[in-house]
């Protein structure tokens, strides 16, 4: 026991006084020798065992620690933010029962605040394992000029500390943002943030994995750690936000549910899919052998025909791969991007020299309007988890090929615009680009639609509801959009003469402008529809909602935005994950990975390729955590196991393009899974952890009672100006 005694008093002089950098491995390595020297465990570390994080019932308010960067001083500042919870009873969190998240503080900075508070208290609820029902949190104060996005993995800490009754330790300051799926993410100037933790008292900081190195124009490679050493911090580094939550509280949360190795779908499924991919492989395998597969052959291409068939060997011959490793629903959809390519191309040399610009233009509209209409209320969506995971699975589908007519149409009616500068070589890339893309989306409109048609295998009958809750989260969800957008546009114009006049040449980039303009009008309608209610209680209106500035005026569209208010509230839901994760990648894209474009083949190439296998490392994971949150509230997660197969095909790509992909879809499949987990999980005992059975089981469920719709009464104003190289031309 005395030995226990020394060790304990060892290990905490060194947390607190030392200035080491240490991992938890390391500190684990250290407790099993000792446990095999002594016989047993330290006090400290058999205290840590059985402190694992629950939900308090008792009110509980305290102050956390935040490092921001100030955009109108270009400082980085230290302040606080006052966070109070109060948690119902275990009677009061009823099914349906919403939580909210409401400020005392009422000004813009606030308003970008809460947005990201939102998205942290989605991720940090998953990994505490706990559905926020029925909590309110108040941020009673918060930093001026707060950067929300850099505090993401601080925020969920926060949420679960305060909500657990947990203290936050003062002299820990955690930085990093959070990912899609839980993981931290690198911030921008981090050596001024642990300056200024330094300076203002901190004695430990927890950054993230991903980020332990720095590579900086000036001064080259860095090492993190060894800075902040120099600086008298300890630092440790966290993955994802379960690994930071226990560094910094000191205190385990439930062990979290881990999916099959490789998920699976039913003999149905692969019988309809292997059917499928055997139609394709004769179509493409006759064509192939004239395909101009020689550099020789390439060079007498023109360099966009010339990107454009090497896209189609790259997704052919990964699709050709899967095939033969029995992947076929990732199969099936590279070979039939092949197919859509190929019919591109076709197009392209039926064209020739006789390109009509308008009647190209034309087209585009009409088959992007073919492409809305596939989710006009669509006959699958029950307004249930089942078939609302089926309905985002097939608007990821729609978004890709809106995205790339959209953004050609950009580029043409820039490049042809009366009073264009566009060279010779620009123009024939816009009008191979419009030709190919609008040729391509027909050619899918016209194969059969899988997902739909195979709708009664994918979806069971017996649904999984939402209870209620879908609606009460949806303006909240649209919120985080927004704030989001927000911090992407103000990183992107800080690069913006890094990129110049090349962020045209990405078409799911100028595609994201229509998605924030529908985003927009949800809310309007949102506003509409809550000033019609209180006006019937004649009450007077409150401003309720998420406010876009004058600087985010709706662009003239090239065609109207797909009706997300024809899906049901539950389809809503989580096809904003889409949107969201599609958001996230463009940030990590421009702002994370280094592109850079390179112009003899009209393409972006990411540089720093490691950072990219880190990121598909732990999303692998997440994505198979996500399939298993599913799964512990009965939900058949055949949708989710058919986009981890895409992704995992993905990753084995050596296309920058491709991996970048890999880790979108991986991203979606965390987070889809997440989010169905809290729109319907049942109430439990508090602490209960959930349990993956490791079957897709149809527990009884409950009735959901009706809730009433309650939003937190907050103008929110987001000015998300549209960057001027995207905006469309004037002729519409």
């Amino acid at each position: 026991m005395a030995h226990a005694v020394y060790y304990s008093m060892q290990a905490k002089q060194t947390s607190v006084g030392g200035a080491s950098c240490r991992t938890p491995r390391n500190q684990l390595w250290s407790v099993l020798a000792f446990c095999f020297l002594t016989g047993g465990l330290p006090l400290w570390a058999e205290e840590e065992a059985a402190a694992v994080l629950t939900r308090s019932l008792q009110p509980s308010s305290q102050s956390i620690p935040l490092i921001s960067y100030q955009t109108s001083t270009g400082k980085m500042v230290w302040g606080w933010m006052k966070l109070k919870c109060e948690s119902p009873t275990e009677t009061e969190s009823g099914v349906g029962s919403p939580f909210a998240i409401d400020s005392a503080v009422n000004d813009a900075t606030s308003d970008l605040f809460l947005a990201q508070l939102w998205i942290s208290a989605v991720v940090s609820g998953s990994y505490w394992q706990q559905p926020w029902l029925g909590v309110k949190w108040t941020v009673e104060a918060m930093p001026e000029g707060s950067d929300a996005s850099s505090s993401g993995a601080a925020l969920g800490v926060a949420l679960i500390a305060t909500a657990s009754g947990v203290d936050y330790p003062v002299d820990t300051v955690i930085i990093g943002r959070l990912h899609p799926d839980g993981s931290l993410g690198a911030v921008d100037r981090i050596a001024e943030r642990l300056q200024m933790a330094a300076t203002s008292g901190a004695k430990r900081v927890i950054i993230p994995h991903l980020q332990r190195f720095e590579n900086s124009a000036q001064k080259g490679r860095r090492d993190v750690d060894l800075l902040a050493k120099k600086l008298g911090l300890e630092c440790v580094s966290a993955v994802d936000l379960a690994e930071a939550t226990e560094l910094a509280l000191h205190r385990k949360l439930p062990v979290s549910p881990v999916g099959e190795l490789m998920p699976k779908y039913s003999l149905e499924i692969s019988t309809e899919l292997d059917g499928k991919c055997r139609s394709l492989i004769a179509l493409l395998t006759e064509g192939s052998k004239s395909w101009p597969r020689t550099e020789g052959q390439l060079k007498a291409l023109s360099i966009p025909e010339r990107h454009l068939w090497k896209n189609v060997f790259a997704l052919y011959d990964l699709g050709m791969e899967a095939y033969r490793g029995g992947r076929l629903y990732a199969s099936y959809r590279l070979l039939r991007q092949t197919q859509g390519y190929l019919a591109g191309l076709a197009e392209v040399r039926a064209v020739g020299d006789k390109f009509d610009f308008k009647s190209f233009d034309d087209r585009g509209r009409m088959v992007r309007q073919q492409l809305a209409a596939r989710l006009m209320k669509p006959a699958v969506d029950a307004n249930e988890l089942q078939s609302a995971l089926l309905v985002a699975e097939e608007a990821d589908w729609l978004y890709g090929q809106t995205a790339s007519v959209i953004g050609a149409q950009i580029m043409a009616r820039q490049a042809f615009a009366p009073r264009s500068e566009a060279t010779a070589e620009q123009k024939r890339l816009a009008q191979v680009l419009l030709i190919s893309s609008v040729a391509s989306a027909e050619q899918h409109l016209k194969d059969a639609d899988f997902l739909i048609d195979n709708a009664a295998l994918l979806i069971p009958k017996e649904g999984v509801s939402a209870y209620d809750r879908a609606g009460l989260w949806l303006p909240h969800l649209r919120m985080g959009q927004l704030g989001a957008a927000e911090y992407f546009i103000a990183g992107l114009q800080s690069r913006s003469p890094d990129f110049g006049d090349k962020l045209l040449f990405d078409v799911r980039l100028g595609n994201f402008e229509s998605v924030l303009q529908g985003y927009r009008a949800a809310w309007e309608i949102e506003r509409q529809e809550i000033a019609i209610q209180e006006q019937a209680k004649e009450l007077k209106p409150t401003e309720i909602g998420f406010f876009p500035g004058d600087g985010y005026s709706t662009p003239k569209a090239p065609a109207p935005v797909i009706p997300m208010r024809q899906l049901s509230e539950t389809a809503q839901s989580l096809a904003w994950v889409n949107d969201y994760i599609e958001l996230a990648i463009l940030d990590e894209k421009y702002r994370r990975l280094g592109v850079a474009f390179e112009t003899n083949l009209m393409g972006w190439r990411i540089e720093d390729r490691a950072a990219l296998q880190n990121l598909l490392q732990v999303a692998e994971l997440n994505a198979r955590r996500g399939i298993a949150q599913a799964r512990s509230i009965g939900m058949d997660t055949t949708i989710l196991a058919l986009i981890y197969e895409s992704a995992s095909t993905l990753r084995t790509s050596e296309d920058s393009g491709m991996l970048l992909e890999g880790v979108r879809q991986y991203w979606r499949c965390a987070l889809l899974g997440n989010l169905s987990w809290q729109l319907g999980a049942l109430p439990r005992a508090m602490g209960e952890p959930m349990i993956d059975t490791g079957r897709a089981s149809s527990p009884e469920r409950l009735t959901p009672t009706p809730s009433p719709v309650h939003l937190s009464p907050m103008a929110v104003t987001v000015n998300v100006p549209a960057p001027v190289l995207l905006a469309p031309a004037a002729n519409q």
